[in-house]
């Protein structure tokens, strides 16, 4: 089997990436280190950057390597983060091991990642350029998660105001006052715990993967 470094994983993952999503067609760029961008004439970026772990190696004389990538989609003007797609992993932390069990790039989970990217950010950007009010409806709130927190949206006010409707900011600032409530608190976190022990190996992992968001704060209540 041909050797490889961490790097060539990395460039392996990211060209998958690119050609998954199609991005060379819809007019994006690759940057020298790695990350997809776009750049629009109304003064808003898009981009998807990476990250690596420090820790990544592989060791083909004992057979184990370990490279973790972690990524976001944003939007962006200037400096300002106006949306940002993240999808994390449902353990816990921000990367994602690429690697297989005999330490090829794990493309089982890539293809994991690219319907959802597809879903929330690059169909969103879609919406956003064809009508930015209608887009903007389904997340008039800081945050946006999935069910089992394996993704999440974050949108600034600041997009709101600007791109959106006053009921959309008022109900953006209403869901923002609703997300800083002690009881919203305690019943996210806790619920986000749960499942990320649920997900561990001591763990009955049935449980976890029958339980939904909704089912979880049922189980946070209590306390």
């Amino acid at each position: 089997m041909e050797q490889k470094h961490p790097a060539d994983i990395f460039q392996e993952a990211l060209d998958y990436l690119w050609n998954g999503l199609g991005l060379e067609e819809k007019g994006w760029k690759r940057l020298k280190k790695g990350d997809f961008k776009k750049k629009m004439k109304n003064g808003l970026t898009y981009q998807i950057w990476f990250d690596r772990s420090r820790y990544n190696y592989i060791d083909y004389e004992i057979d184990h390597g370990n490279v973790e990538v972690g990524f976001s989609c944003i939007i962006k003007q200037g400096d300002d983060y106006l949306y940002s797609f993240r999808i994390e992993p449902t353990t816990g932390g921000s990367f994602f091991r690429m690697l297989t069990e005999d330490l090829r790039l794990n493309t089982g989970l890539l293809d994991t990642f690219l319907p959802l990217i597809k879903a929330h950010y690059l169909d969103f950007i879609d919406r956003f350029e064809a009508d930015p009010v209608e887009a903007l409806q389904p997340v008039c709130a800081p945050f946006t998660e999935a069910e089992d927190y394996s993704w999440f949206i974050y949108v600034r006010e600041q997009m709101v105001e600007q791109y959106g409707t006053a009921e959309q900011m008022e109900e953006y600032r209403r869901q923002a006052e609703l997300r800083g409530t002690p009881e919203c608190k305690a019943k996210t976190h806790t619920g986000k715990l749960l499942f990320y022990q649920s997900h561990a190996k001591d763990v009955d992992h049935a449980w976890a993967s029958s339980r939904t968001k909704e089912e979880l704060d049922q189980v946070v209540e209590p306390f």
